[in-house]
Parts: structure tokens; C-alpha cells; sequence
């Protein structure tokens, strides 16, 4: 698992907790166009341990990257 039950959780409180945008750029090569359902999906997926750790490793490590730039993005206003 790449992430402990705890951690999870409070990823996914975060995000339970913030008004998603619905399109989102991670960065200046990628925008994610429908982000409340990126979150979800990968919440879900990576929560099941569907995924091996090669894959849902860079899913978790994006939606991290969302949570930061979030934060960063509500400190400014």
C-alpha cells in the first residue's frame, strides 16, 4: 500500500472539504478537465489497492500535488 489508512482519510477529508474546480492545471503541460471525478476515481481505486503500487504510486503523489497547490491557491485570496 502506498499510503497508510490514516493518511487516506485525511486526503479524502480534505478534498470532502474544499470546493473542487472542475478543471484543474497540475502543471503547465497537463490540466485535468474534470477534477472532482479525478479525485473520486483515484480515491476510490487507490482506497481498494486495485492498482499495483507502479501505477497508483504517481496517482497518489498527483492528487497530493492538487492539495498543495489548493492550499497554496486559498492562501493567497
Amino acid at each position: 500500500m502506498i499510503a497508510t489508512p490514516s493518511e487516506l482519510a485525511a486526503l479524502e477529508s480534505f478534498f470532502a472539504s474544499v470546493e473542487l474546480p472542475r478543471s484543474f492545471a497540475l502543471n503547465p503541460a497537463v490540466t485535468i478537465t474534470d477534477l472532482p471525478k479525478f479525485v473520486s476515481s483515484n480515491m476510490e481505486r487507490i482506497k481498494s489497492g486495485v492498482m499495483a503500487d507502479a501505477v497508483a504510486r504517481p496517482r497518489y503523489d498527483d492528487l497530493l500535488l492538487i492539495k498543495s497547490l489548493l492550499e497554496e491557491a486559498g492562501s493567497k485570496q
